[in-house]
């Protein structure tokens, strides 16, 4: 008879645990909704994560002169969007060297390159930048959202 007790006291010991360990998770996300709804803004560091994490070849966001940055270099003259762009720039850029008697810094790549780059760490010019720019900063663009 004692046993038939014990298994009883056992599941519903059991049934209480489960119980409470549920409840515990309800709340958990119950507390978890009503402050992420309460949220307003970001802080500096999620914005930079999200902007590490989703641009292509800029870890920051630049303010340069010119908006000739470093991935329009790379669509110019480097890897491009895809195979057919990185071949067909391949081409272009050994043409550009050959005509240049492979001499790097007299081409246009080169200089191309040193305009992009220039750019691309100019923190000391301040223009104005659309909120089309942070989107394209803080998301992955279309054909880079599972790179």
């Amino acid at each position: 008879m004692k046993e038939r007790g014990s298994m009883a006291e056992g599941k519903a010991r059991n049934g209480i645990f489960l119980g409470i360990r549920l409840a515990l998770v309800i709340a958990a996300v119950l507390l978890t909704l009503f402050w992420g709804s309460k949220k307003e803004g970001y802080h500096v560091d999620e914005l930079y994560s999200y902007g590490l994490s989703n641009s292509e070849y800029l870890p920051f966001m630049h303010f340069g002169e010119s908006d000739y940055d470093v991935k329009d270099w790379m669509l110019e003259y480097g890897a491009g969007e895809d195979l057919i762009d990185l071949f067909h720039n391949l081409d272009k850029d050994f043409k550009i060297l050959k005509d240049a008697s492979f001499h790097v810094k007299s081409t246009p790549i080169y200089k191309a390159y040193l305009i992009a780059q220039k750019n691309s760490q100019d923190m000391y010019h301040t223009t104005w930048v659309d909120g089309q720019a942070y989107r394209e900063y803080l998301m992955p663009a279309r054909s880079n959202r599972f790179n």
